[in-house]
């Protein structure tokens, strides 16, 4: 039997949660790599979603702790946590170690 792909929608799901599944994947999977600027107009462009779809994506992924915020810079992936990273603006993670986040839940 076939299963429908990863990356398309489910049932009551929208692009935008089809979107942070796949920027999840990718960084996850190392594709975006630690350290690396997520550039909203990049993602925007990548991904095939709007800016505001974009902003809630990184706030999630930040809650997440898979990026951390620069200040007024913007977003990064996160990656190994040294002296004072983690006071840069938000959370950040040992590069890896992913399976400690939070699993949030529709309500």
């Amino acid at each position: 039997m076939l299963t429908k792909s990863f990356f398309e929608p489910r049932e009551n799901e929208t692009i935008g949660d089809v979107a942070y599944r796949r920027i999840k994947s990718d960084i996850i999977r190392g594709y975006l790599k630690p350290g690396e600027k997520l550039k909203i107009d990049a993602l925007k462009e990548r991904y095939a979603v709007g800016v505001s779809t974009v902003r809630e994506i990184l706030t999630r992924l930040w809650v997440e702790q898979l990026i951390h915020a620069e200040g007024q810079r913007g977003f990064e992936v996160a990656g190994r946590v040294t002296g004072g990273s983690a006071r840069r603006g938000g959370p950040a993670i040992v590069a890896g170690n992913t399976g400690a986040a939070p699993i949030h839940r529709r309500r």
